[in-house]
């Protein structure tokens, strides 16, 4: 049985999508429809012309470094592919909720942000090893503390409790979450996440990243971004808790063969990857 605090905050951003619509839960279907065409998926794009707009400035960014300006919708989908596409609609929809205002959050949503990107970097980056869609760790790792940012954008007066009990008190943050608020952060991402639609594995993923030994849908999925999100941390990059676990869960320590030469080796590629990606955070910043 759920927790009735966190279903009530669930009920209460039901209908408040990433990206004040419903267009980004159809742009993630259509990417995953195998009957899915370019017309079909501009077409749902187009519905809400701001994140148009900035998927638009993505695709044109630094980062994917296309020689040809892409001017249209239909050149995205027909350039980038449609999983591609699907990174950039959900990071639009992300740098726009967590740049829409200046407040005493701002600076911790820009940290939040950050760290995001950067689990969602070092996720595609694991994810090679194991044959995991590069595309699909992307995203997972970017939303992966859906939860955080649910509450520092939407319910303000909940993430001031958890931060003023979390500074300098020395426990398990997790711990901290459950005193205050009665719920984790993960359990509350999983669920709006399940209430926008987003895939099953997705979801898991959200719910079990600090206890991927749970997931039971795509263990290799939730185990990829439970150690991206310890590896991003120890690279030190956004938001990151006053100490950092040494190793991640002993499991999925092992299903990526973690040493500390191959960390050394893992956090050289994130900060290499992660710079070259500055561009992303640029425009999200500038959005």
């Amino acid at each position: 049985m759920e927790n009735m605090v966190v279903m009530q905050l669930v009920d209460e951003v039901r209908d408040l999508p990433l990206t004040v619509s419903n267009v980004l839960a159809q742009v993630i279907t259509e990417c995953d429809n195998a009957d899915a065409s370019v017309s079909s998926l501009a077409r749902i794009m187009a519905g809400d012309q701001a994140l148009a707009a900035m998927v638009l400035k993505l695709a044109n960014s630094a980062y994917y470094g296309y020689a040809r300006k892409i001017e249209s919708l239909p050149d995205a989908v027909v350039l980038l592919g449609f999983a591609s596409v699907k990174n950039l609609a959900i990071t639009a929809s992300i740098t726009r909720l967590l740049t829409n205002n200046r407040d005493q959050y701002a600076d911790v949503r820009a940290a939040l942000f950050d760290h995001s990107l950067c689990t969602a970097v070092t996720a595609r980056i694991l994810g090679r090893s194991k044959r995991v869609s590069g595309e699909k760790a992307f995203v997972a790792g970017l939303l992966h503390d859906l939860g955080l940012i649910v509450l520092v954008c939407y319910r303000k007066d909940l993430f001031g409790k958890l931060q003023a009990a979390s500074d300098g008190a020395g426990a398990d943050f997790h711990e901290v979450e459950l005193d205050v608020l009665g719920f984790g952060h993960a359990e509350l991402g999983a669920l709006v996440a399940a209430e926008w639609k987003f895939p099953a594995a997705l979801c898991e993923a959200l719910r079990f990243h600090h206890e991927p030994g749970a997931a039971l849908v795509d263990p290799m999925l939730t185990s990829t971004i439970h150690v991206a999100d310890w590896a991003a941390k120890r690279v030190g990059v956004g938001l990151v808790p006053p100490a950092v676990p040494e190793w991640p869960a002993a499991a999925s320590k092992d299903l990526f063969d973690l040493s500390d030469a191959s960390v050394t080796r893992l956090e050289s590629e994130i900060r290499a990857e992660f710079l070259d990606g500055e561009s992303l955070r640029g425009v999200g910043r500038a959005a």
